[in-house]
């Protein structure tokens, strides 16, 4: 969220959200995620392979990130991340070392291009919410 904020220039509103205690590697790429150099990205990107692989754990509770079987292989934190460089005409190593990278979930798909439908009703309940809850858009 923190990422897609500083991507897209939207604030969020995150108190409610759950998140880890430590949330590096992600506070150390946030600070330079638009770096050009490659190797760095590279770097960042099999770290935070490693630390999927390490939230990674059987469990019961469904509410937890990475303990269901679509969550456990698929890196969507990594792809979101390569992803938002795309849209930001930055450059990504074309490949990385990292095993868990080699699998095919681990290749952003190509982008589909479609057109903005009008969606006159969700723009009109958008600016309701924003009125009646200013300080989500803060």
């Amino acid at each position: 969220m923190h990422l897609y904020a500083q991507a897209s220039g939207d604030c969020f509103d995150t108190k409610n959200y759950s998140y880890p205690p430590d949330m590096s590697p992600f506070s150390d790429i946030l600070d330079d995620w638009k770096t050009l150099d490659l190797t760095q990205v590279h770097d960042w990107v099999c770290r935070l392979a490693d630390w999927h692989l390490e939230q990674v754990h059987v469990s019961e509770d469904l509410n937890e990130g990475f303990d269901i079987e679509q969550t456990m292989l698929f890196l969507y934190e990594i792809l979101c991340w390569l992803r938002l460089r795309e849209w930001a005409a930055l450059e990504s190593p074309a490949g990385f070392d990292h095993p868990l990278m080699q699998q095919s979930l681990a290749k952003l798909p190509e982008p589909v291009s479609l057109p903005i439908p009008d969606t006159p009703l969700l723009d009109q309940v958008t600016a309701k919410f924003k009125q009646e809850y200013p300080a989500s858009f803060a």
